[in-house]
């Protein structure tokens, strides 16, 4: 199967556009969707934490399961 590539800057405004589409879009359905508010309270806490000391052999921390 043959790829296609952006040659032009039209492609590239119209895949951007579309991004920036789909963005909107899962914005307006986060904002009507219900929040636990003890997973927003432990959200808000996590981030809050300051950050370790990194250690260039420590693996990535998984924060979502």
């Amino acid at each position: 199967m043959a790829q296609q590539y952006c040659h032009d800057h039209s492609d590239r405004d119209w895949l951007t556009s579309l991004i920036d589409s789909f963005e909107r879009a899962a914005a307006e359905e986060a904002e009507h969707r219900p929040c636990d508010r003890e997973l927003l309270c432990a959200a808000e806490a996590h981030l809050a934490r300051p950050l370790p000391p990194a250690a260039d052999h420590e693996a990535p921390i998984l924060l979502v399961s």
